[in-house]
């Protein structure tokens, strides 16, 4: 049976990742985000096992406050990306640094192309995909007790992909108030270690985009951002970080 989005009687939408899959490598795109979060956004926490869960087009347009002109194409394509995308998760074993790679789909139902414009009425009522997560996910994403990040779903929803990023890394931090982020760490995280050369343009279209939106649209505020040197090189940053009660 399909899982469907929760929401609690506080009206907060949780999402829970266990924090070394917030510090995973990976890169998705704007619709692939989506349709993760609208999957965690129906894990229970009394969960032990993955269900099948049913994403319509219509919530996520409603959910992440979209035009409802954008086509259906986009959760279809998004539903075939996170069946090929992986999560890249690392540690340390005896001084040695190893790299874990995890399939996060398995299967991902959803219409045949090229249909949408011979039943319109029949079209939309199938408008919807159902995906099933991996079981070797299960650590990650259920069951979660200790070394994981929540957060109410509706701080990210006006979020692109970066600031979102951004803010789970923030988030896992609210309560010490600061974290320092190594440059090249950050950039491998995202899989940017070949875009953003210098510096400069590493921050200007990454980094300050995301310190703004964050502090317009989340229960974050990134105080300061500021910047570490070995010599005249800058190597990380560091964020001054305070919590408020909502969004704003």
């Amino acid at each position: 049976m399909a899982r469907k989005k929760r929401t609690s009687s506080t009206g907060i939408t949780l999402i829970k990742k266990a924090n070394n899959l917030i510090e995973s490598r990976y890169k998705f795109d704007i619709w692939e985000t989506r349709v993760f979060l609208s999957v965690l956004s129906q894990i229970r926490r009394e969960d032990n096992e993955f269900h099948i869960y049913r994403i319509r087009y219509k919530d996520v347009i409603n959910n992440f406050e979209l035009k409802s002109g954008d086509s259906y194409e986009y959760l279809r394509k998004a539903a075939k990306g996170l069946m090929r995308q992986q999560f890249y998760v690392t540690y340390d074993k005896e001084g040695v640094g190893r790299e874990t790679a995890y399939q996060i789909i398995i299967t991902a139902d959803y219409i045949k192309g090229g249909l949408e414009g011979e039943t319109p009425k029949r079209v939309e009522s199938q408008e919807y995909i159902d995906v099933q997560v991996h079981p070797e996910m299960k650590p990650f994403l259920l069951q979660l007790q200790k070394n994981f990040t929540a957060y109410d779903l509706k701080n990210v929803v006006k979020l692109g992909v970066y600031p979102i990023r951004i803010y789970e890394l923030m988030k896992q931090y609210e309560t010490i108030g600061r974290r320092i982020l190594d440059i090249d760490e950050l950039k491998r995280m995202f899989e940017l270690t070949k875009e953003y050369k210098r510096f400069n343009d590493f921050y200007r279209f990454v980094i300050s985009p995301a310190v703004r939106d964050i502090n317009k649209h989340t229960d974050l505020n990134i105080v300061d951002v500021k910047k570490i040197k070995e010599g005249r090189r800058v190597v990380a940053l560091k964020f001054i970080i305070q919590g408020r009660r909502s969004p704003k």
